[in-house]
């Protein structure tokens, strides 16, 4: 992103900032921002792509990933989101070293979503700070501090 930002026309859009549909071996990297869309990464159906150093902030989901496996999320601050990442039906993804602060419903969510890592991120003030649904399973949350989530 060399240090750029994507500024969308508000959360409550449909427009997706930055779209992964069917790509594999895509980097995102920072430093940038994210702002003002839908879905700040939408990686729908991506395999091994990979999102590092960006800044997610006031989009109504940061990254949210579907159909997606094997993604590398790490070192990204997402604050101020509704949710700050989303997994449905995604798997092998690697969530880690990340900053989750002020994301007004979860930090994280998984919904149907397999052998994710969630590991050593921050996840703060928000309703839920990670919410599994049963259809998730082997899914390794280890190693985060999670702190004043009020769900």
């Amino acid at each position: 992103m060399n240090g750029h930002t994507l500024n969308g026309p508000g959360p409550k859009s449909s427009k997706i900032g930055i779209m992964l549909a069917t790509s594999s071996g895509v980097t995102v990297m920072g430093p940038g921002v994210v702002s003002g869309f839908q879905a700040g990464i939408l990686d729908t159906g991506g395999q091994d792509n990979k999102v590092n150093g960006v800044n997610f902030v006031g989009n109504q989901i940061a990254i949210f990933m579907t159909g997606a496996k094997g993604t590398d999320i790490e070192q990204n601050m997402l604050t101020g989101n509704d949710i700050g990442m989303a997994s449905h039906s995604s798997s092998g993804t690697t969530f880690t070293k990340n900053l989750l602060d002020k994301n007004t419903l979860a930090g994280v969510t998984l919904v149907n979503s397999a052998d994710n890592t969630i590991d050593t991120n921050i996840i703060e003030h928000s309703n839920n700070g990670v919410f599994v649904d049963g259809q998730s399973t082997n899914n390794k949350i280890t190693t985060n501090t999670i702190l004043q989530n009020t769900g």
